[in-house]
């Protein structure tokens, strides 16, 4: 038997991996990681959910050969950077465990410039983020490609470190959040422009982030009343802004290289209630719009200001919370372990 039926590897762990994975215990899971994520809490490694390793390279194959796991998890294809430690890992797994399930979660939204990497006998099963990552991924290799396929759009349950309780609804104050980096493909500077053409009495925006363009977000707040900044903000910052806030914003913009694949502020501020401002550039925007949510069109101030403006006037001053359970990530993991022993238990 498998030392640890589940490994989930990831180049650089992330607070939100933490976060998410604490129910998936019965699984056996464990999070092989080259690196911390700048997001990291480091709090949480102190008694984390499931457990964690951190190894790169040959260290990193030997760990993978010693757990002989039944589920080895690896990036997605189309995250060409790290398909070559990927393509590595799942022929260490299948030398040590012939029999072992290599699956990847995908979430890209963006066509590569070049042909994508091969994926031919790498992966058994994929879950797709969204309906725009299934569609994206046919388009490069051809349904079936990849094996097992199912789409699970991502979001995310109930905050279980904000509501502990079994409640439906939460309060929410007349708040505007942007949790993201202050650069253009986040759309800051159309937030910038946007935020005097919407700002209404007793509403607050709360800018929680850092990038390239920070001096500019802190000279622009300084002439403002009714902004906050907040500068490498740790997640506890993180929570009260999401728990507090009526609205979360994301103005993401495409930039070369780069797309919004679902923008981990708007699948956090699911988890909190928030009424979504975003673009069509998340893989998420279809069901969002369908959700109520207002999703407007990219790199446009005054589309922004309008969708903003919808946003405020409609926000209740009582927040609906999704159910504890309603965890795309979860999900996502209990149905790769299904391909495994196709009774849901690694």
């Amino acid at each position: 038997m498998p030392a640890r039926a589940y490994l989930l590897y990831t180049p650089a762990l992330r607070s939100s991996h933490l976060e998410r994975l604490r129910p998936l215990a019965d699984l056996r899971l464990e999070l092989l990681a080259g690196g911390r994520h700048r997001d990291l809490d480091r709090a949480l490694l102190a008694d984390p959910p499931v457990p964690v390793t951190f190894a790169e390279g040959a260290a990193l194959d030997a760990v993978v050969a010693a757990r002989r796991p039944a589920v080895l998890e690896v990036t997605e294809p189309l995250w060409a950077p790290e398909w070559a430690t990927s393509v590595r890992l799942a022929a260490v797994a299948r030398a040590a465990h012939p029999a072992v399930v290599v699956a990847g979660y995908a979430i890209e939204t963006l066509v590569p410039d070049g042909p994508p990497p091969p994926v031919a006998g790498v992966l058994d099963a994929v879950v797709h983020g969204s309906d725009a990552t299934r569609v994206l991924y046919e388009r490069c290799y051809g349904a079936g490609a990849l094996g097992a396929a199912t789409v699970l759009e991502e979001r995310r349950g109930r905050c279980a470190r904000c509501f502990p309780d079994p409640v439906a609804t939460a309060p929410a104050r007349r708040e505007v959040a942007f949790v993201a980096e202050f650069g253009d493909r986040k759309g800051i500077d159309l937030l910038l422009d946007a935020w005097p053409e919407v700002a209404a009495p007793g509403w607050r925006l709360r800018l929680l982030g850092y990038g390239p363009r920070t001096a500019e977000v802190l000279a622009w707040a300084s002439g403002r009343g009714d902004v906050d900044v907040e500068v490498r903000a740790g997640r506890a910052a993180v929570h009260d802004a999401l728990r507090r806030a009526a609205v979360v914003v994301l103005p993401s913009r495409r930039v070369p290289g780069w797309r919004e694949q679902a923008g981990l502020s708007l699948v956090e501020g699911l988890a909190h209630g928030c009424r979504l401002v975003t673009t069509t550039e998340t893989g998420l925007a279809a069901g969002l719009a369908a959700a109520g949510h207002d999703v407007v069109r990219p790199g446009s101030a005054s589309a922004l200001a309008e969708g903003l403006r919808r946003a405020l006037a409609a926000a209740p001053s009582a927040k609906a919370l999704p159910p504890a359970d309603e965890d795309s990530r979860m999900a996502a993991t209990r149905w790769i372990a299904t391909r495994a022993t196709g009774t849901g238990a690694a």
